[in-house]
């Protein structure tokens, strides 16, 4: 078993088993009927101590009108009836290239969805796509702007996604969680994670986001690491472009299981004090507060990450940027 040994034995290892890692997902797929998103919810009300981070994705952002269409309010407004779950806001900044008018305009349009009367489609934070990793002062005072117009929306949950490790500090100033590693299963098994993490807080603001991981993998192992790493937030997925849900569930019942491991005793963690730890989930009730019954459109669920929105899977994006958490943005829905 290839993986988490390296953290045994040192004070970080005692300390990330009682963090809390939150299931990142992207849920990009438009929902065209009531049974789309049916295994978010499923997920959500069956594991009420692990908290889900779901980005929502109407159309490559908001969209241009003042709320989304009825479908949308509907799979929203349930996702909403959870609190274990927070809603996140989509948005891309092309690396910190694009108008900053524009990111504002749309941070402006999903902090109004909370003004809606009929339903809750209250948005909690924002998920800035493409966002830039290398170490330059402007492209800092850009994403440390659009954070800033985010929180002062009360979207005051902000997640960077460059897909990469990032290169300056100060990008966790301006940021709650930074997904620094979205690539392949593969990659990740032949990886050593903890190179490719900025060693802040304990990792506790970095999260992973894995894609071509099959739903014959070894889920489990992956997030025992990520969870004992202490690492904020993660997703697996089985295809490459998060245009499904068919893995939340398996992400759900692998991370509690990588919980209740990691906050075993074991000798060969011991640091001299203390064996014994204990799992910090917040204990959270996830019962809808109200019965939801969704028109029709579809849905998706992926953790963290960026890429299209909706079939067909957009190519990555070239420049100077590494290549993914360079996965897309695109329509969040079929034209």
């Amino acid at each position: 078993m290839r993986g988490f040994t390296y953290l045994k034995g040192s004070a970080l290892a005692m300390a990330s088993v009682v963090s809390s890692t939150s299931i990142l997902l992207p849920l990009y797929q438009w929902p065209s009927d009531n049974t789309t998103w049916s295994a978010v919810y499923d997920a959500a009300a069956a594991h009420p101590a692990i908290n889900f981070q779901i980005i929502v994705n109407p159309d490559s952002g908001p969209g241009d009108t003042t709320y989304p269409e009825s479908s949308y309010i509907d799979g929203v407004s349930q996702l909403n009836s959870y609190s274990n779950v927070e809603v996140i806001g989509y948005v891309h900044t092309e690396y910190a290239t694009r108008d900053i008018s524009v990111i504002e305009s749309q941070i402006s349009t999903y902090s109004g969805w909370s003004s809606y009367k009929e339903q809750n489609i209250t948005i909690s934070g924002i998920f800035f796509d493409e966002a830039p990793s290398t170490n330059d002062s402007n492209l800092v005072s850009y994403m440390q702007e659009v954070s800033s117009t985010a929180k002062s929306n009360n979207l005051n949950t902000v997640i960077f996604n460059p897909g990469t490790k990032v290169e300056d500090e100060a990008y966790f100033d301006a940021a709650d969680l930074i997904v620094e590693f979205e690539n392949s299963y593969s990659t990740w098994l032949s990886s050593i994670p903890a190179n490719d993490f900025t060693n802040t807080a304990g990792y506790s603001k970095g999260a992973v986001i894995l894609y071509s991981a099959p739903l014959t993998s070894d889920y489990e192992t992956v997030l025992q690491e990520v969870e004992q790493m202490g690492l904020g937030a993660a997703y697996l997925t089985n295809t490459d472009d998060y245009a499904n849900a068919n893995s939340v569930t398996k992400v759900a019942s692998a991370l509690k299981s990588a919980l209740t491991e990691t906050s075993s005793p074991s000798p060969s963690s011991s640091v001299g004090a203390s064996t014994s730890t204990s799992t910090s989930t917040s204990t959270l009730t996830s019962t809808p507060t109200s019965a939801l019954t969704l028109p029709s459109t579809s849905a998706l669920v992926s953790v963290s990450a960026s890429t299209s929105a909706l079939p067909p899977s957009p190519s990555p994006s070239s420049g100077s940027e590494p290549e993914r958490g360079s996965s897309s943005c695109s329509q969040g829905r079929e034209p």
